[in-house]
């Protein structure tokens, strides 16, 4: 069975975003890489380089459409950056409208004079924070448990003095009853 995630051209995986997006040609509906079609544009149209049919292309790559079938079904790779599909994201833009994972390449292009840290640092970061999160949480778990522990044995006293007061009584009006 073929991959249909392969681009018939480059024979590289399809990425859901970077050069290698797949896109449907229009009238032939096959699909290739944006980055080969790129290359296959001459004077405004695409050949088709799987049934040689001839697509317009009056606005670029751009005017085909993105495989919308074939997007999910792209695996991803954890650690990928999601602007440039071959680089690692080994970085983390820590300014607040991003706050992402980004490569070394990312820096250059759309994150100059952001503050950004090697995505270990920021990982350890997160962890502690999340560990100090739940080290509170379980402060405060512990203390309604014992808040909780108090109201039960408080309820427990007031059921048996409750129990008590009427027993007492009954033993009273039973004592001045056997005496007459």
């Amino acid at each position: 069975m073929e991959d249909d995630t392969i681009c018939p051209v480059c024979l590289k995986r399809y990425s859901q975003t970077g050069e290698h997006i797949p896109r449907l040609l229009n009238p032939c509906n096959c699909t290739v890489c944006e980055q080969c079609l790129e290359k296959l544009i001459v004077n405004g149209n695409v050949v088709c380089p799987v049934d040689r049919q001839v697509n317009p292309a009056p606005h670029g790559v751009k005017t085909f459409n993105q495989n919308k079938y074939l997007l999910p079904r792209i695996p991803r790779k954890s650690g990928d950056c999601p602007v440039h599909d071959d680089m690692s994201a080994v970085l983390f833009c820590k300014e607040p409208d991003c706050n992402k994972a980004i490569c070394q390449l990312c820096v250059t292009e759309g994150h100059v004079n952001h503050k950004v840290v090697n995505h270990l640092e920021e990982l350890e970061e997160l962890k502690a924070s999340l560990k100090q999160k739940v080290d509170g949480l379980k402060d405060t778990l512990n203390m309604q448990a014992a808040r909780a522990e108090n109201v039960k044995r408080h309820v427990e006293e007031d059921m048996r003095n409750t129990v008590q007061v009427p027993s007492k009584r009954c033993s009273a009006s039973l004592s001045r009853f056997s005496e007459c």
